[in-house]
């Protein structure tokens, strides 16, 4: 049986810690590929709604209307998702990270070799995300 300390802290035998420490280091793996995906993932969605937006507003080639379509939809979004991410600031960060890395990519591009996610380089403010992407 183990004892408990005045800290709270479980008192275990040297067999005990070694599991302990594994069942960490699989926790933290775990918590590690999740915040790998969830970022990705992210990432994902600012690219395809920057890119859907800029082929709207590169289809109707005036710039009045360019304009008015994304503070439309970046209200419309705001309301129907309540994230703040998606104000029209953001949005437009969104299209110009769209724009800067044209084609089609998903997440298994950005975790090969040539795409990593890298706080050094190209940086985007998304609100409360920053958005960093290295090509090499």
């Amino acid at each position: 049986m183990n004892d408990i300390d005045k800290n709270d802290t479980i008192v275990a035998s040297a067999s005990q810690q070694s599991l302990i420490q594994d069942l960490r280091k699989i926790i933290e793996q775990a918590r590690g590929r999740v915040a790998a995906t969830a970022n990705c993932e992210l990432t994902m969605m600012y690219w395809h709604i920057g890119e859907r937006i800029n082929r709207e507003v590169l289809d109707n080639q005036r710039a009045e209307y360019g304009k008015q379509i994304v503070a439309t939809v970046s209200r419309q979004l705001q309301i129907e998702f309540d994230i703040k991410g998606l104000d029209e600031k953001n949005v437009r960060r969104m299209m110009q990270f769209a724009q800067e890395f044209p084609g089609s990519w998903d997440c298994p591009a950005i975790r090969s070799s040539k795409m990593k996610i890298n706080r050094d380089l190209f940086c985007i403010s998304l609100g409360f995300h920053y958005l960093c992407i290295q090509i090499h």
